[in-house]
């Protein structure tokens, strides 16, 4: 997330099945680097 010029981050989760503690801590991470910047921020989920 530090190139400049770069508006848009793709985070494709198809494969994921489980996620642990450190994991969601680390998606939290990149969502809040997101809304600190002018990068919107799009949320699609096919949980079923």
């Amino acid at each position: 997330m530090s190139e400049q010029g770069k508006n848009v981050l793709i985070l494709r989760m198809r494969s994921v099945s489980a996620m642990d503690i450190s994991g969601l801590d680390a998606l939290e991470e990149i969502l809040g680097k997101c809304q600190r910047t002018t990068l919107p921020c799009h949320g699609k989920s096919k949980l079923y």
